[in-house]
């Protein structure tokens, strides 16, 4: 890898893991909400599942793309980190809300969790994803670190 090259690779390296940190910091500043202030924001059943599930999901996303670029320090498949990387963070969520105010720890919102990171990685699976996603951020990545 070339002196500019291996800049650029850093400069990925720090973009992601800037994204993945800000998300993870995102998903937990919204657990230490307290229950009343919550509330007002869910307006249909099983909404509480649902921001679960697209929390999570863009969770894989961000753990995966972040990964991408240190994959040279990776012993096992990809998938293998991104999904033991969301049930961890989910179990450690579901603890820190037993300690907030109107909040409580909930095995269905584990379980929705882990829906939302294994979609994502049944989508990154696809030709579709593969092609068109990857191409997407991929080239948004470049602009973005190329302006740096």
């Amino acid at each position: 890898m070339s002196g500019e090259s291996a800049h650029l690779n850093r400069k990925r390296i720090v973009l992601w893991t800037a994204v993945w940190l800000g998300w993870c910091a995102i998903i937990v500043c919204l657990s230490m909400l307290p229950g009343k202030r919550v509330d007002p924001f869910f307006f249909f059943p099983l909404q509480d599942k649902v921001a679960h599930l697209f929390l999570y999901a863009v969770l894989a996303f961000c753990t995966d793309w972040c990964l991408r670029f240190h994959k040279n320090q990776l012993s096992r498949p990809q998938w293998l980190f991104v999904l033991g990387f969301a049930v961890l963070f989910a179990f450690h969520d579901e603890i820190q809300q037993s300690y907030i105010p109107g909040r409580n720890p909930s095995p269905g919102d584990i379980v929705a969790n882990m829906i939302g990171a294994s979609l994502y990685l049944v989508l990154a699976r696809q030709d579709f994803y593969r092609q068109r996603v990857n191409a997407i951020v991929l080239r948004c990545t470049r602009h973005i670190v190329g302006s740096c």
